[in-house]
């Protein structure tokens, strides 16, 4: 279901003018200007400079399972947590 409620997001976001740059990486350090920001990305598709009123970075995420005693529920975590 997480899969399916974060596509149908991105599309609400994406009628409201956000733009998504998923697998790209921050290059150069952000430059703060008077009305908003400017930044080097490396993209799948190479270098591109990018103004923007603002910027949303995000690494992703890493579960934190440790001391949950998932195998007293009859659970396993695999390599990913």
């Amino acid at each position: 279901m997480d899969a399916e409620v974060t596509i149908q997001f991105q599309k609400i976001l994406k009628k409201q003018g956000i733009k998504f740059m998923m697998s790209s990486k921050l290059k150069s350090g952000v430059n703060n200007r008077e009305k908003g920001v400017s930044l080097i990305i490396d993209t799948p598709k190479g270098e591109q400079a990018l103004d923007s009123d603002v910027v949303l970075l995000s690494i992703g995420r890493k579960p934190f399972t440790e001391g949950l005693q998932l195998e007293k529920a009859g659970l396993t975590s695999n390599g990913r947590g």
